[in-house]
């Protein structure tokens, strides 16, 4: 079993919905909040195999009152969330190591954390919002992300930026992200 900490609940719905009497199943759904919860206004509502369309538009509407956006998810490791920022974080972070194939091995951590900020209008590059996150909870999702999905998704292989501490292609990633928000 994975006992690490991960940037999503380790715990399926299912494996909570087991905890209460099958006639209240219907009743479990999570509710995952972005972090930073009070910026980020995405939150993922989490069903499980037995979750009600009742119970996933309860949730959607409580969502909805905090002023925040809902969408609704499959129970699977990472959510959608997880797996999309995991994906594209691992994978900044690949490049700074291996560069672009047939195109480059020279890529900056600089380059890639300016492309990400301005392309996605973030205020953290890549390897700022890894340190933000920190590196052993980037670890263990990509790690975990890389166990469930080794056969089709080979781009959850942890970078060796995650997995060698004395890799250094960016400086210490263990110092802290200051003035984020």
């Amino acid at each position: 079993a994975y006992n690490g900490v991960a940037i999503f609940s380790r715990y399926p719905i299912e494996t909570i919905a087991e905890a209460v009497q099958p006639s209240r199943r219907p009743y479990v759904v999570g509710i995952h909040f972005q972090n930073p919860a009070h910026i980020n206004q995405l939150v993922e509502i989490v069903a499980g195999r037995e979750t009600s369309n009742e119970t996933i538009e309860r949730a959607k509407a409580y969502v909805k009152s905090l002023g925040k956006t809902a969408i609704v998810v499959k129970s699977q490791p990472g959510f959608v969330t997880s797996r999309l920022i995991v994906s594209i974080l691992n994978f900044g972070l690949k490049l700074a190591e291996h560069g672009v194939p047939g195109i480059s091995s020279d890529v900056s951590m600089a380059t890639i954390d300016e492309a990400f900020k301005q392309l996605l209008g973030a205020k953290l590059g890549v390897s700022e919002l890894v340190k933000f996150i920190g590196i052993p909870v980037m670890r263990n999702s990509t790690q975990l992300l890389f166990g469930a999905n080794q056969a089709s998704l080979n781009f959850y292989k942890p970078a060796v930026s995650l997995t060698d501490e004395r890799h250094g292609t960016f400086g210490s990633l263990s110092n802290t992200v200051e003035n984020v928000v």
